[in-house]
C-alpha cells in the first residue's frame, strides 16, 4: 500500500523534474559533413580512419603521412548519405583507437578531425567534432545542405 501511494504522489513530481530533458533520452543521430586526419607531428607516421554505424564498417583507410602539413580528407563520395548514430575512429601508429562518438557530437551536421601532434612520449592523436564548419565545407564545394 505504501508503495501505491509513493508511486501516486511521486509521479507528477518525476514528470515534472523531467520536463525540458526528454532531448537528453531522444535522437542521437548526425550528419558528416566532413572527416579529416592531419599531421602535425615532424616525423612520418600512419592513421587509419574508420567510420562505422552500429556493427558495420562504412569506411576505412589507411594513410602514411611524411610531413608535418600532410592531410587526409575521407572524399564526399565515401561519406555516409544522411544522418546516422556513427562511430568514428581514428589512430596512429600502433597506439589505441581514439573514438569520437554520437553522444559526443551536440550539433545535427558537424565535421570530425583527428590532430596529430608530438606529446612528451611521442606523437599524440585527438579527435574533435566542429560543427561550425560545415559551411565552410559547404561553400567550398558548392552546395547547400540543411536539416530540420
Amino acid at each position: 500500500m505504501k508503495r501505491r501511494e509513493l508511486l501516486v504522489c511521486g509521479g507528477p513530481l518525476l514528470s515534472t523534474s523531467l520536463a525540458g530533458c526528454v532531448d537528453v533520452f531522444g535522437d542521437e543521430e548526425f550528419e558528416l559533413c566532413s572527416v579529416t586526419v592531419r599531421n602535425g607531428h615532424p616525423e612520418s607516421i600512419e592513421a587509419t580512419v574508420r567510420i562505422r554505424e552500429g556493427d558495420e564498417t562504412r569506411f576505412e583507410h589507411t594513410e602514411t603521412f611524411g610531413s608535418p602539413e600532410d592531410g587526409y580528407t575521407v572524399p564526399e563520395t565515401n561519406l555516409p548519405d544522411g544522418p546516422g548514430e556513427y562511430l568514428i575512429e581514428m589512430k596512429i601508429a600502433d597506439r589505441a583507437w581514439e573514438r569520437l562518438e554520437a553522444a559526443d557530437v551536440d550539433a545535427d551536421r558537424t565535421l570530425v578531425e583527428g590532430i596529430i601532434s608530438e606529446r612528451g612520449d611521442g606523437p599524440g592523436l585527438v579527435v574533435v567534432s566542429i560543427p561550425e564548419l560545415c559551411a565552410h565545407v559547404d561553400a567550398a564545394d558548392g552546395t547547400t545542405r540543411s536539416r530540420v
